[in-house]
């Protein structure tokens, strides 16, 4: 019986099968809120991707039924359905392609046909077809769940405003405060570059702070990084023009230097190359923190963490050739390391190349954003590696089955004797390249080596890993690797406004496309600053969250001295997410900016009647879009911070109540009733509330004052 085969899970050497391995992927879930949140994704698209795989499945099945009836009397790979079933599903994952059906084309051409028709359908067509399911079932089901813990972020800020209300204030807060907590956030920033990321928070240079503008900035302020900006001195051209230098030669000494025992003097010039780079290196570094003693490019941890790494490793070469091992590198006895690190440098190259450099700062973006997939990703491999070891733990002997012609060479070495090569194995099969010839390696085995236990395995294996897996991970490599188109137009030339546009592709980041340059002073209230112009304010259209500007500050007349800074916005999780939904905040605020446009027109169209607030609330982007009169009649019955807390509850309670019945949302409304403060005791405010949109939600909440006998029946 399968329970009493032995296995590496045995504890102190047992040979039973220790059943709780199974379970340890479960501290990802259990640490890692993400993992949780993509585990919840996956467990809600499985039901419409069973689906999709029984319709391959039965896809397969028809055609394996045509090439059984056709093929089944010459050829063993379709003598019956079972076999040409597996036959066509491992053509389908093009491992056996054109191996399989060559020998038939070369009798009878004319069967080519049935062979082009089913690869079309099946790996040109439906392979992609299944690959677009997972993607978007799999991120619309991890932004629903994601979504529905944003209410948490949204209480904690209005906690956190709370928090540093002084006694006897009620609506704002100072920047005094704030200064305070982002010091605690921030202790190695200086004052300077501490009033530069104040400026993120209080924009207009009030010392007093107003919770739609805390709620709205203090998250941009806790995600930019501020730098000190590079100037093109000559000392920073002089290290960038040596940087080149050093690329290039390093480059032409690896692929015209490097195997040509000839050249006697190639240990010299690699010892010049090699500390010339270690010097680079440590100027960018600038371990001493010298001013004005850095080039323009920035401290990058991969491409200078390599140039590190592979200075070191070419000075312990240098070593060993002042210790004479010179002789044996050569003769292949001793490993040369000199070589080796400046193989490791040729990297070096791509920092001049802006594409290569925009996706390491991408990768940098997108990789921590992958967290919960990627653990995912690794607990299906170990559950299915010990599911293996629990099947034929110890029944590869590796040493016969090499001897086997029949098999293809060391790929017996592909087993579940060991938790470490069950790892490469699975990895192999993931891969999917030659995964039946892993596959037959099993048929061989000392136990379990039926032909249906082995494929059914596999063919397990391979759908679990390449169909759902590795296709959510390819899919959001992709969509997160998002190339922005720029238009450049040239300036005027002589009387005439020539207009040239070029487009210019290239991978979105942090450092292209989140990043400003401000000036600071020691004295934050000395600073001006010069913001967009200001958005149309009139009682029909007013933004109660104020817009994100993109500002810079200027010099001020009563400041001798500034300090120049690049400020970079950090891409979190949502930022990732909402790049791979391909929803942004400008094309959410562009729903809500249209709603309140068409509310305003029929307000416009019903003068005389009961006029009333509106407001829709962008949850993606936490901006508030509405006419004035929202607010201001409230102002009578609930403050501000109040208003608020309303106003994130009721929507936090749309998206609980729409979670299960996501098509009728827009048949769900609230309501909620308040008294007046003081003044009329017979009048109410009265809140209603629904959902526009559930993906990425916006709802839009209307206000309006009644009296006690209107809403009564509404309590």
């Amino acid at each position: 019986m399968w329970w009493g085969f032995a296995t590496d899970l045995g504890y102190n050497g047992s040979t039973s099968p220790l059943f709780c391995s199974f379970f340890k992927p479960l501290v990802f879930f259990y640490v890692s809120s993400r993992a949780r949140e993509s585990l919840e994704a996956i467990w809600r698209i499985s039901q419409i991707m069973i689906r999709v795989l029984i319709i391959e499945f039965v896809l397969i099945l028809a055609f394996a039924a045509v090439a059984c009836r056709m093929f089944g009397n010459e050829y063993e790979s379709f003598q019956d359905i079972t076999s040409s079933w597996y036959s066509l599903f491992a053509l389908s994952t093009t491992v056996n392609n054109p191996g399989i059906w060559m020998p038939i084309y070369a009798t009878t051409p004319s069967c080519s046909i049935f062979f082009v028709t089913f690869i079309i359908t099946c790996v040109f067509y439906y392979h992609s077809l299944v690959l677009s399911v997972v993607f978007q079932t799999y991120i619309q089901a991890v932004t629903e769940v994601h979504e529905q813990t944003t209410s948490d972020r949204d209480d904690a800020i209005r906690l956190a405003f709370l928090a540093l209300l002084k006694d006897g204030q009620s609506d704002y807060i100072s920047t005094t405060s704030v200064r305070k907590c982002l010091q605690i956030v921030r202790p190695h920033y200086n004052v300077l570059k501490m009033n530069a990321l104040l400026e993120i928070v209080d924009p207009t240079n009030e010392q007093i702070i107003d919770y739609p503008t805390f709620r709205n900035k203090i998250r941009r302020a806790l995600n930019s990084s501020v730098r000190t900006a590079r100037t093109a001195t000559p000392l920073a051209m002089g290290v960038e023009f040596l940087a080149v230098i050093i690329a290039v030669a390093n480059f032409l000494y690896v692929t015209a230097v490097i195997g040509r025992t000839s050249f006697q003097h190639q240990y010299y010039f690699g010892i010049g190359i090699t500390l010339l780079g270690l010097l680079e290196v440590a100027i960018r570094i600038n371990p001493l923190k010298l001013q004005n003693f850095s080039p323009i490019t920035r401290l990058n941890v991969f491409f200078d963490g390599l140039a590190l790494i592979a200075a070191l490793v070419s000075c312990v070469g240098i070593v060993q050739h002042a210790a004479g091992y010179g002789n044996s590198i050569q003769q292949g006895e001793t490993f040369d390391f000199l070589h080796l690190g400046r193989a490791i440098d040729m990297i070096r190259v791509m920092r001049f190349f802006p594409i290569f450099r925009d996706i390491v700062r991408r990768s940098a973006d997108v990789l921590p954003a992958m967290g919960g997939p990627l653990m995912l990703v690794v607990s299906v491999i170990h559950i299915l590696v010990c599911f293996g070891m629990v099947i034929w733990g110890g029944a590869i002997d590796v040493e016969t089955l090499m001897k086997n012609t029949e098999l293809t060479p060391f790929y017996c070495l592909n087993n579940f004797n060991s938790y470490r090569e069950g790892l490469i194995t699975m990895f192999n099969i993931a891969v999917v390249n030659d995964w039946h010839a892993i596959a037959a390696v099993f048929l061989y085995a000392d136990r379990n080596s039926s032909a249906i236990i082995v494929h059914s395995f596999f063919i397990f294996a391979i759908c679990i890993m390449v169909y759902i897996m590795v296709n959510v991970l390819t899919a959001f490599f992709v969509e997160s690797f998002v190339t922005k188109t720029t238009d450049a137009a040239d300036d005027n030339q002589g009387e005439e406004m020539v207009v040239r546009k070029t487009k210019k592709f290239r991978i979105q980041n942090s450092e292209n496309t989140n990043v400003r340059r401000v000036r600071s002073s020691e004295l934050f209230s000395s600073t001006n600053f010069d913001s967009v112009e200001d958005e149309d304010n009139d009682d029909e259209n007013y933004l109660l969250d104020h817009q994100d500007r993109s500002v810079n500050s200027t010099a001020s007349s009563t400041v001798s001295s500034f300090a120049t800074f690049d400020i970079y916005e950090r891409e979190g999780f949502d930022q990732i997410m909402r790049t791979v939904t391909g929803m942004s905040d400008s094309d959410q605020e562009a729903f809500a900016r249209s709603v309140c446009d068409y509310l305003e027109r029929f307000e416009s169209l019903t003068s005389g009647r009961e006029k009333v607030g509106y407001m829709v609330c962008c949850q993606q982007s936490m901006n508030r879009f509405g006419n004035r009169r929202f607010q201001t009649s409230s102002r009578c019955f609930l403050t501000d911070d109040t208003l608020h807390k309303v106003v994130s509850d009721m929507h936090s309670e749309l998206l609980a109540l729409t979670s299960t019945r996501k098509n009728s949302f827009g048949n769900r409304c609230l309501v909620r009733t308040f008294p007046r403060i003081a003044g009329d005791p017979s009048q109410n405010l009265e809140i209603a509330a629904t959902l526009l949109r559930y993906q990425p939600a916006a709802t839009l909440f209307v206000s309006r004052i009644r009296s006690s006998e209107a809403t009564s029946g509404t309590k």
